[in-house]
């Protein structure tokens, strides 16, 4: 007897289609078994599978038996007007065609040629993965399961710098090929669970599942620095090629894939208008309460040596807000790290934060800056008092 058990692990292909079509027709249903539920239910999922393997539409268990059983009674009236077995092929397209009108138009393509349309619709033919269409549906797919699971999962959308010059001065062919670089880098250093897309010319995304923006936030930029070293590698030219991103994180941000995608695009505007070569993540809302302060302190900026004061002005379990005693900070500060130095216990401690704001005044040095971990300062300013 056949049984979906079976069935189950074919991928439909031509021979596995055909196996199953002659099983059935071989393969009488015992009058005893005919209306027993169990078998009633095997045969409905195998009616699916082939209907939805010949024809493309979906159809519910129910619909399939239904609907075989009329297909059978066609296939019987065919094979009697031709005079030889019409195949169960036929008699499908013909019944949903001429009879129950489910097809309006339906054109005959070979099914290795069928799978090789779906898989090319789905991929970016110029760097191998997936395209922005692809992309939405994983995003969506996505949210439905962060929502149902209480996930989140972060966002970035990204571009290169100064690409159009690169055009204009290599090339297009050579820009091409640098996307399918870009596009290999990320395939090579991305997790199993991060889903790689172009969008288009040089713009890219990726969708980083259970991730929160911390954590996407430290990848991301490891990403930009990859790119950058690639870039770096095959070309010298005047101008340098560098990677801009914004990243967003499900729910905070947004709740839906076109939300998501927005914030993100104006984040990647904000990176691009900062001086390019960075990734920001958006902070729109305070996930703690900030509580004013004020710590005398000491930071250095990136990899710079020297170190400049600065007093704490607020501070929440996360972040805090610091005015600079000389005109260090600009807008280009903006994606950059700081080293900040304090004492705890008369001894210097070191800790490592994200410069997420500039007060828009330029004559103004204070900075809102963002920890990767739990705010060391919290518990040193305010100990256990404050939760």
């Amino acid at each position: 007897m056949i049984t979906v058990d079976q069935y189950a692990h074919f991928k439909l292909s031509e021979q596995n289609i055909e196996q199953m079509l002659e099983k059935l027709s071989a393969e009488p249903i015992p009058a005893a078994l005919d209306k027993k539920e169990e078998y009633v239910h095997e045969r409905s999922v195998i009616y699916r599978m082939i209907l939805s393997s010949i024809i493309a539409v979906p159809f519910s268990d129910e619909e399939a038996l239904a609907l075989w059983k009329k297909i059978e009674i066609h296939k019987e009236l065919l094979d009697y007007q031709m005079q030889r077995n019409a195949g169960y092929r036929v008699a499908i397209i013909d019944y949903l065609s001429n009879i129950e009108k489910k097809l309006d138009n339906p054109i005959i393509v070979e099914s290795r040629e069928y799978g090789k349309l779906i898989s090319e619709s789905k991929i970016d033919f110029k760097t191998g993965i997936y395209n922005s269409r692809s992309l939405y549906r994983i995003i969506d797919k996505e949210i439905n399961r962060s929502k149902r699971f209480g996930f989140v999962f972060s966002l970035l959308l990204f571009d290169l710098d100064n690409f159009k010059q690169f055009n204009d001065y290599y090339g297009h062919l050579e820009g091409d090929a640098l996307l399918s670089r870009l596009a290999k880098t990320l395939k090579m250093n991305l997790r199993a669970i991060d889903t790689p897309a172009r969008f288009g010319g040089d713009e890219f995304g990726i969708l980083f599942p259970q991730t929160d923006k911390n954590k996407a936030l430290i990848i991301a930029d490891r990403i930009r620095k990859l790119i950058n070293d690639v870039v770096a590698e095959g070309y010298k030219a005047d101008f340098t090629v560098t990677l801009s991103g914004g990243l967003v994180m499900y729910p905070s941000n947004g709740i839906k894939t076109i939300d998501l995608l927005s914030e993100a695009d104006k984040m990647l505007y904000e990176a691009k208008t900062d001086g390019k070569n960075r990734i920001l993540a958006f902070h729109e809302k305070r996930d703690f309460p900030r509580f004013p302060c004020m710590l005398p302190i000491k930071f250095t900026i990136d990899k710079n040596k020297k170190y400049f004061d600065g007093r704490v002005l607020n501070i929440s379990k996360m972040g805090m807000l610091i005015e600079a005693m000389e005109p260090v900070i600009t807008a280009a500060s903006r994606g950059k790290y700081v080293m900040i130095v304090y004492k705890e216990n008369n001894k210097d401690n070191c800790a490592r934060a994200r410069i997420v704001r500039k007060n828009s005044d330029n004559h103004c040095q204070i900075f809102g800056c963002y920890f990767m971990q739990e705010n060391p300062f919290y518990n040193t300013v305010f100990g256990n008092g404050i939760n």
